[in-house]
């Protein structure tokens, strides 16, 4: 017997083949692609179902300057940050059916060949089991599914099979400033690939481009909910909201028995299944194996390595705000529409990271506008249309943020661990993040400042505001992959090395992080280890 969520019946199900932990990105095209294969699967999601009707209140919530994505469960997503960097997990973090797609940006940009080989070619981290060729196709389809528009107008790519599903959106008027300022410093900025419609796309309509984009009320930007909808109307998927997994059980033979996940009303229940797939985050995945210590495996499951919950990545970013003294209609597109990427491979990669140069990354945003306008002044109709309109003319319409990211080095000493004293709503021991930035990312940082800076001189910038560092929430390196059973956690297929039916999904195995967004990457290694687990099971 599985149970649904506290409003629904239990519903009869037979055991399934598979039961796949977390229903984010990772977790709804793994299951797509077993359902549309005929293997009953399982999906336990911590969080509820945001149906897509309630969207417009969420944008509503939203632009009143209440976070739309809160956990309604606060107690049961605590953690705490031990390193020389106060983590913000929370931030971006949501927990529900779509994960963080639900909230994205939906940048969604492929590693280049270099990413997998940076120890061969750098003498840095260690390099990934498979290639960039491996993952190829899958980034085709995967841009598919996504319904990626962009442009094969990038000279720093790799290269592809297969072209954009959709024509990449024109570059924003603000963002042409940056490019002819570019130009002039001999920086090439070319479209920004985003899983946006640019055109109506399988039952999706055209981005209206209003810049509310953290919650899209259109489904124009692509959120994971649609392939678990995709993979339920297989009839081969049933979804169980609100199930939180709080332990895997293993046997003595090298597999596990069962998942034990809890529900709102305190009850908690088990699941067997054939075959298991950990796609809960790159800290909820690390966390939930070493909670489930037991016999055999003392310091967690699938952790002979030492390695779970180490080698924790994240990007951090750097803005900085350029006034000008001309108008720029910032962000009319409503989002990012170019960057560069020539700097990601950049020939002193094995002294400092390399990274991006970002369009206008933020200024003028439409949601940040009118969210910040309205909680100063309360104003509402003409008076806040009056209001706007002066601040548009002489503060928002005039600035843009540069921006950059670089790329991480994993290193053991961050990592995830459980707190010795914190405890969830289960009583569990929470997360702890132990987080610091290393010299390699620092001197990229002053790497990509000096060329923000040139770019705001050639901008003629009036102003050029202090650097704000950000992070991204692009976790990753937990439970990497790799040949090694005593390095690293799963190996090329995403599979335990010490556990026969257990494979992890998601960032969390990524070897490196490069310097992009890691969706893509995440999308691709998910339709492939479908395939397998497919493959795997016919046989």
């Amino acid at each position: 017997m599985i149970h649904t969520d506290a409003t629904e019946a239990p519903i009869e199900f037979e055991e399934p083949d598979v039961c796949i932990v977390g229903g984010g990105i990772a977790g709804a095209f793994a299951a797509w692609k077993l359902g549309r294969a005929g293997i009953r699967t399982v999906i336990l999601e911590a969080g509820p179902r945001h149906p897509p009707e309630e969207a417009a209140q969420r944008m509503q919530r939203h632009l009143q300057g209440d976070y739309p994505w809160s956990s309604n469960w606060p107690e049961r997503d605590v953690f705490s940050s031990a390193g020389e960097i106060d983590y913000p997990l929370n931030d971006n973090r949501v927990k529900g059916v779509g994960g963080t797609t639900l909230h994205w940006q939906a940048y969604c940009l492929r590693f280049i060949e270099s990413d997998f080989r940076m120890r061969s070619l750098y003498g840095l981290a260690e390099d990934w089991p498979i290639s960039y060729d491996e993952l190829e196709p899958y980034y085709g389809e995967a841009e598919a599914e996504l319904g990626v528009a962009g442009a094969d107008d990038n000279p720093f790519a790799s290269h592809r099979s297969t072209p954009f599903p959709l024509p990449a959106f024109p570059i924003g008027y603000d963002e042409r400033f940056i490019v002819r300022a570019g130009q002039d410093l001999g920086i090439t900025f070319h479209s920004f690939p985003q899983a946006r419609t640019s055109h109506a796309y399988r039952d999706r309509p055209a981005c209206d481009t209003y810049g509310v984009c953290r919650v899209c009320p259109t489904r124009a930007r692509y959120s994971a909910d649609i392939h678990v909808e995709l993979a339920e109307s297989t009839g081969n998927v049933l979804v169980v909201p609100e199930a939180c997994v709080v332990r895997l059980e293993a046997d003595g033979n090298r597999r596990i028995r069962r998942a034990i996940y809890r529900t709102r009303d305190g009850e908690e229940h088990a699941l067997s299944a054939t075959r298991f797939v950990l796609a809960a985050h790159a800290v909820e995945s690390a966390r939930l194996l070493l909670l489930s210590a037991q016999e055999g495996h003392r310091d967690g499951l699938a952790n002979r390595s030492g390695a779970v919950g180490r080698f924790f990545m994240e990007h951090m970013g750097q803005l900085r705000a350029a006034s000008l003294d001309e108008p720029l209609y910032p962000y009319r597109t409503g989002f990012v529409t170019t960057y560069s990427q020539q700097f990601h491979d950049r020939p002193q990669r094995d002294e400092a990271s390399g990274f991006l140069l970002r369009g206008n990354a933020g200024g003028g945003r439409a949601e940040g506008i009118i969210s910040s306008e309205t909680l100063r002044s309360g104003n509402w109709g003409e008076a806040f249309a009056r209001q706007l309109e002066t601040r548009i003319d002489n503060e928002y319409g005039r600035t843009m943020m540069l921006g950059s990211a670089v790329e991480p080095l994993p290193s053991e000493h961050n990592r995830v661990e459980l707190d010795p004293d914190l405890r969830d709503a289960f009583g569990d021991p929470a997360p702890r993040l132990t987080y610091a930035q290393s010299e390699y990312e620092r001197a990229g940082h002053n790497a990509a400042d000096e060329h923000l800076h040139a770019l705001a001189d050639a901008l003629g910038a009036e102003s050029l505001g202090p650097a704000w560092n950000h992070f991204s929430s692009h976790h990753a390196g937990t439970c990497r992959m790799g040949t090694d059973p005593d390095t690293s956690v799963v190996d090329a297929n995403l599979r335990a090395h010490d556990l026969d039916n257990l494979y992890v999904l998601g960032s969390s195995t990524f070897v490196t992080l490069s310097v992009v967004n890691p969706t893509l990457t995440i999308a691709g290694l998910a339709l492939r280890l479908g395939d397998h687990l497919a493959a795997e099971a016919s046989r």
